[in-house]
């Protein structure tokens, strides 16, 4: 919550790029709406972000709120890595 904006900023910066972001959550221990809002507001650049969130609260979050269904989440880095 203390970061949404920063996190949104910085991921609208590189979605210019037109790659792959991975946005690595795993140490992340609570994400509210405004967090969930960082990562999916609509961005003008093509870049691809994928998640690597390992099963726990925030994993259990995402899958409430179908956040799975718009983004792709991975259990680990190396996951996430091999989709390149």
């Amino acid at each position: 919550m203390a970061h949404a904006s920063e996190v949104a900023g910085l991921l609208d910066d590189l979605s210019d790029g037109g790659q792959q972001i991975v946005v690595d959550l795993t140490d992340l221990e609570f994400i509210d709406s405004s967090g969930i809002h960082a990562l999916v507001r609509p961005r003008s650049g093509s870049a691809r972000i994928e998640l690597v969130c390992p099963p726990g609260n925030v994993r259990r979050v995402l899958e409430v709120t179908k956040l799975e269904r718009v983004l792709q989440v991975h259990d680990t880095l190396d996951e996430a890595l091999a989709v390149t």
